[in-house]
């Protein structure tokens, strides 16, 4: 047991990995400035914080197939994010990116040559309708449920029709755990 802790613990120090991990940390943040993070601040500047901040979100919002912030639909959304609780929104998160954290700020807002061109992943946020058929009922409209492209950060939902079927719809797609594509 002494041999492979003094093995793990000489793998750990070894200048070639260290090297490769401020490579790749150096594409992220300048090396310079490394040292004066802590670990904590790090993480939080790389991965994002595990807070997920509704304004920014918000913020980074594409509203797409002619909907709108104003829709009732929409407002209903925003509103059962807003009542949900720190887990839910990660849940939330997990469920719409397949990644655990947000960034906690996004670049582009300090420079307008990159804000039309370059966003952090992975805003933005798009919402979309579900196209439903004509003439869809009320009952059938809220018995659909909210769909993720993960790659894209697209949420299409219906246009619920009650802000409770929304939470309630956008809680159980945030804790369902069966994967739709699996069958």
């Amino acid at each position: 047991m002494r041999l492979v802790k003094k093995l793990r613990e000489k793998e750990l120090i070894s200048s070639n990995r260290v090297a490769m991990i401020l490579a790749g940390l150096s594409t992220v943040l300048p090396l310079p400035l490394l040292s004066t993070f802590t670990s904590s601040d790090l993480r939080s500047r790389v991965s994002g914080s595990p807070e997920i901040n509704l304004s920014l979100l918000k913020a980074h919002t594409h509203y797409q197939m002619g909907i709108n912030e104003s829709d009732r639909h929409i407002q209903f959304f925003w509103t059962a994010l807003e009542s949900m609780t720190p887990e839910e929104l990660r849940n939330f998160v997990k469920f719409a990116t397949n990644q655990d954290r947000l960034p906690t700020s996004c670049p582009c807002q300090n420079s307008p040559k990159l804000s039309t061109a370059v966003h952090v992943p992975p805003f933005p946020m798009k919402l979309a309708i579900i196209d439903m058929p004509h003439g869809a009922t009320e009952r059938y409209i809220n018995s659909r449920t909210i769909r993720a492209e993960t790659c894209l950060f697209l949420i299409q939902m219906p246009p619920y029709t009650t802000y409770q079927v929304t939470r309630d719809q956008l809680l159980y797609a945030c804790n369902s755990h069966d994967d739709p594509l699996s069958g």
